[in-house]
């Protein structure tokens, strides 16, 4: 249920994405807020707890899986869906007011095999080797983790790609190592482009479809989250009847969904404080900035380049230019938001539609902001008939 539990909760909070530090402006509707509490309400009776236990042990068999396809991508996803799940346990144990559990993780054995995956490997892909990365430094793998061979494999495997270097620069301004942040500067400067990999590769979803023919999702755990969502206040009848039809598919759909969505970020805010203190390297974090701006992938990517060009500028006594960053990086964020306005008011009731609609967002051929504008463009062809359907283009003139 918590994979569900996971989309819904960010189907519920898109209305508040993207709003300036110290709006007070809120998206939720008192329906959201009853159907918030209806997600974190624990499991009671015995037939929800045999659905949430057979759901358990058929995401464990994913993983297992996963594991032994000897593919180090889905290896490599396998170990993660392990240790966020651990990470989820705990997390939903703080929200409860619970005490928290201790990590029953094999941290040990995972770090061995991330060690073992790495030093092995002649290549691996970057999405790989990202994910490699952010295992490694979870908390409880870390101590077990080979941090310099991962840090160098990474650079190895990715090394035109500015967020490589986001880790070892982390640690170096964390010991205070001034040469060595000096040389990762320089080498981010050299970087040509900037990509975090917020994607899943189409074998991950064909791996979710090989094991869900020979291992059919559990009709008690379907049942049961039908149950669950009918529960809920804010989804339409529409929304309800498309689900019943359709709740097996989007179960499978929302593997690939909760695992994109538990990605960790890079630790950006060492790079941004830095930058902004230190006057011998402010050249080279206007360049890292620039990139992040120009060349990332990634939304949150560009969003932080304009607050450091903007902040570095500011601390050079650049006013006007840092004025002028400020409206670029507010006109970003503007168009941006009205996206996904956009998307969340016109998003379809029909699981089907939705899911393709979602999958647009996936694609790594373009950038985050570029798959925002396909979604509305998407939106807008399906529904063309309505008569107050309004082109999403709007959003990139206004």
């Amino acid at each position: 249920m918590k994979y569900l539990r996971k989309y819904l909760l960010l189907l519920l909070l898109i209305p508040t994405f993207g709003l300036a530090e110290g709006e007070k402006k809120s998206g939720l509707t008192p329906e959201n807020i009853h159907d918030l509490g209806v997600m974190l309400s624990p499991a009671e009776s015995q037939k929800q707890k045999m659905a949430l236990k057979l759901s358990a042990q058929w995401h464990a068999g994913l993983n297992k899986f996963l594991a032994e396809t000897e593919d180090p991508y889905l290896l490599a996803l396998a170990l993660f869906r392990i240790v966020n799940d651990d990470s989820h346990r705990q997390g939903m144990s703080v929200i409860k007011g619970q005490e928290k559990k201790p990590s029953n993780l094999p941290a040990e054995q995972i770090a061995k095999n991330i060690n073992n995956l790495v030093e092995n490997a002649a290549q691996l892909r970057p999405e790989t080797i990202t994910i490699l990365a952010g295992i490694c430094f979870y908390q409880s793998i870390v101590p077990h983790c080979d941090k310099p061979l991962m840090i160098n494999s990474r650079i190895k495997h990715d090394r035109l790609n500015l967020i490589s270097y986001i880790q070892p620069l982390a640690l170096s301004i964390q010991e205070n190592d001034q040469e060595k942040i000096t040389k990762l500067l320089n080498l981010m400067t050299k970087t040509a482009y900037s990509d975090m990999h917020f994607y899943l590769l189409p074998s991950f979803q064909e791996a979710i479809k090989r094991y869900a023919t020979a291992n059919p999702m559990p009709q008690e755990v379907v049942d049961n989250e039908l149950a669950f969502y009918k529960k809920m206040q804010s989804p339409s009848d529409e929304a309800k009847a498309s689900r019943k039809k359709h709740m097996r598919t989007e179960l499978l759909y929302l593997v690939e969904v909760s695992t994109l969505m538990s990605f960790p970020v890079p630790g950006f805010r060492v790079l941004m404080d830095y930058c902004k203190k230190d006057s011998s390297l402010h050249n080279q974090c206007l360049k890292v900035a620039d990139i992040l701006i120009e060349k990332s992938r990634d939304d949150i990517s560009t969003i932080v380049g304009y607050q450091i060009k903007k902040s570095v500028l500011e601390v050079t006594n650049k006013k006007d230019a840092a004025t002028t960053v400020q409206s670029q990086l507010e006109t970003y964020k503007e168009k941006r938001q009205c996206l996904l306005d956009y998307i969340n008011e016109h998003r379809f009731n029909d699981v089907l539609k939705g899911i393709e609609q979602d999958r647009i967002r996936n694609n790594p051929m373009h950038t985050e902001f570029e798959n925002f504008i396909k979604q509305t463009e998407y939106l807008y062809e399906k529904r063309i008939d309505q008569a107050d359907i309004k082109d999403p283009a709007y959003c990139l003139t206004e």
